[in-house]
């Protein structure tokens, strides 16, 4: 992860405009503070623009993916490297999360009480049940819904006013 300023700098460091376009789609998608994405693109210059149109065609549904709520409806395209990496991440974020669940921390609230944050799991339009030695195809369109309940941030007393 790399905060938006970073990521700028990072991609005009790049002089080559290939080099640029092809560096873009990763960066984009590993921005924490996406809400800053969208300042960061309006300060390029109309040629970069131009190009990071083509970057979000590019990166697919995957432009859209928060890191930091990961909460929705999917349809990945697999042979997209982009979109194939949004999968991974979920993957790995879904595998963490049932460590906890095994480990007492949470409480499984999985639709098929296999400790999965992912439901409606599809791939090529076929109804499967997600399991951790599930290995994500390179093609293929893999269509799930992913929820992951958030960690409540304990409670703070409020102080009075002097």
């Amino acid at each position: 992860m790399l905060w938006a300023r970073q990521a700028v700098d990072l991609m005009y460091s790049f002089k080559n405009i290939e080099i640029f376009a092809k560096i873009a789609p990763f960066l984009m998608n590993k921005i924490a503070d996406r809400h800053n994405r969208f300042a960061m693109v309006s300060n390029f210059p109309k040629s970069q623009r131009t190009l990071l149109t083509k970057v979000a065609q590019k990166m697919g549904r995957a432009y859209n993916f928060n890191y930091w709520n990961p909460n929705g409806h999917y349809e990945l395209n697999l042979a997209n490297e982009v979109e194939r990496d949004v999968a991974a991440t979920l993957f790995i974020m879904n595998k963490e999360m049932g460590k906890r669940i095994a480990a007492g921390e949470r409480a499984d609230r999985s639709q098929m009480g296999n400790k999965s944050c992912f439901r409606n799991e599809k791939f090529n339009t076929k109804l499967f049940i997600m399991q951790n030695d599930w290995q994500i195809p390179h093609s293929g369109v893999f269509e799930f819904d992913y929820m992951q309940l958030m960690d409540v941030p304990p409670t703070t007393d409020i102080l009075p006013d002097d």
